[in-house]
């Protein structure tokens, strides 16, 4: 097994760091979760064949992913409309997180947001503190590539959200990640090679430099949360523009205007302000009302102030420090997986610890790109 793919156990015996963090690996074992109570056929993973059926009167083309593993073919049921291939928590590879609760359970604490908060306080705090792992070992595999990244389209994801016997969604798969899919984009100069500039009308679009590798599936995992969560994470992203903001950031890396820790920093900065911003009832969308302006019958004001205050510890705490304005160097550490000798190494000197870390970036970007799937989806 790849060295990147142990990169989630090593962080769960640091202590120091994870203290809020008793989750299985994110990126390579499979986690157990009960049967939804009820689940959309389109969604659904199956073991056999797809055979198309047509129907009388409007017949709807469902698309149809093959896979070869283990030697058996395995075949995906895409959504019509979406497009999207969903996988089950038994069969997935990279360990999406269902909530530990039965079916029974969610029947009857599905109405009730304190109590489904309270049982899902753990995976909150670890879908955040994901966010910033996968956000980080992202910039570590564009940094310097010269690629202009943007934001692509989610072809597929890993775990599924449950619903009640009424069909009515309790739970939904979050993705923890902001970016699931990136499109590349390189500028290519023009045929004068004495004018600097760049056009539009050489621009090569390139594959996903991530396409084919273990790192995209583990992007696409997710965990299984209530649905005011999804909400929540929609602020982030849209209204409080993290997710243009994160790109921004990736694209400087990748052009090697910033390295990918530099890089890091600016994230924790920009989530620091959108968590403050969030408290302070202001939002960047000129669409909505400030998130914890008003409740609703999902998510009520104390859940969402509760809920705040959750993902803004899994993302800051123990990572950044509020004082320095700065990332910890025992977190970099961590995610760079350094040993005990490397770790007093990197206290001798400044220099010393850069060069520490430049080794590390690089040995972590190749293994990266080149751990392969396990599972190839050809979409």
């Amino acid at each position: 097994m790849p060295l990147f793919l142990k990169i989630f156990d090593i962080k769960r015996n640091y202590k120091l760091i994870h203290t809020e963090r008793k989750q299985e690996p994110i990126a390579h074992k499979s986690l157990k979760a009960s049967k939804p109570l009820s689940r959309s056929s389109s969604f659904s993973r199956v073991e056999n064949i797809i055979k198309q059926e047509s129907k009388k009167g409007v017949h709807q083309e469902s698309k149809t992913v093959v896979n070869q593993e283990n030697g058996v073919n395995q075949e995906y049921k895409l959504d019509p409309k979406k497009n999207r291939v969903r996988t089950d928590y038994q069969r997935n590879l990279t360990a999406a997180l269902a909530l530990p609760l039965s079916n029974d359970e969610l029947e009857s604490w599905g109405e009730n947001q304190t109590a489904m908060l309270e049982a899902s306080k753990t995976h909150i705090l670890e879908h955040a503190a994901r966010r910033v792992d996968l956000f980080f070992y992202t910039l570590i595999a564009y940094y310097r590539s010269g690629i202009s990244p943007t934001q692509g389209h989610t072809d597929f994801q890993h775990g599924i959200g449950r619903n009640n016997q009424n069909k009515k969604n309790i739970t939904q798969a979050c993705h923890s990640s902001f970016f699931p899919s990136l499109s590349d984009n390189k500028r290519q100069p023009k045929k004068n090679q004495h004018q600097r500039r760049y056009s539009d009308s050489h621009l090569e679009i390139l594959k996903n430099r991530l396409n084919g590798t273990h790192f995209l599936e583990t992007l696409n995992a997710t965990v299984e949360l209530p649905t005011f969560v999804n909400k929540l994470d929609d602020e982030l992203e849209n209204a409080m523009l993290c997710r243009k903001k994160s790109l921004e950031i990736l694209c400087q890396v990748s052009l090697g205007n910033l390295n990918p820790i530099e890089g890091l920093n600016k994230f924790f900065k920009m989530m620091h302000d959108a968590f403050n911003n969030l408290g302070m009832r202001r939002t960047h969308s000129k669409k909505g009302n400030p998130y914890l302006l008003t409740g609703s019958v999902f998510a009520p004001g104390d859940i969402k102030s509760k809920l705040v205050d959750l993902t803004r510890q899994g993302t800051l705490k123990n990572k950044w420090c509020e004082e320095t304005q700065s990332v910890m160097h025992e977190y970099v550490e961590l995610l760079l997986r350094l040993t005990p000798s490397e770790k007093h190494t990197c206290q001798k000197s400044s220099s010393k610890r850069e060069n520490m870390y430049n080794k590390k970036i690089e040995e972590i970007q190749n293994e990266i790109l080149m751990s392969k799937s396990a599972v190839a989806i050809k979409i």
